[in-house]
């Protein structure tokens, strides 16, 4: 089961192929940090069900702590 990890850059760079490592990726086996990208998709979506479903104050304060004031969990704000 050696899927490609979200973590994995498409182009490397000089810092590694990992966005989560500083360096070179360990392989999906040894990697503490490893998720498919089909997982982190899932998990995504869940994440945002919850933070929509939040009062609109505590939404607000997430997006601008965390999401540069963007709400990307609310498809009907742009």
């Amino acid at each position: 089961m050696n899927e490609k990890c979200f973590a994995k850059k498409t182009v490397p760079s000089r810092s590694g192929d990992c966005i989560c490592l500083d360096g070179n990726c360990p392989g999906y086996a040894q990697c503490p940090f490893y998720k498919p990208v089909w997982k982190f998709q899932h998990d995504t979506e869940k994440r945002y069900a919850r933070l929509a479903a939040l009062p609109e104050d505590m939404q607000k304060h997430i997006a601008y702590t965390y999401y540069r004031g963007l709400m990307p969990w609310r498809r009907d704000i742009v």
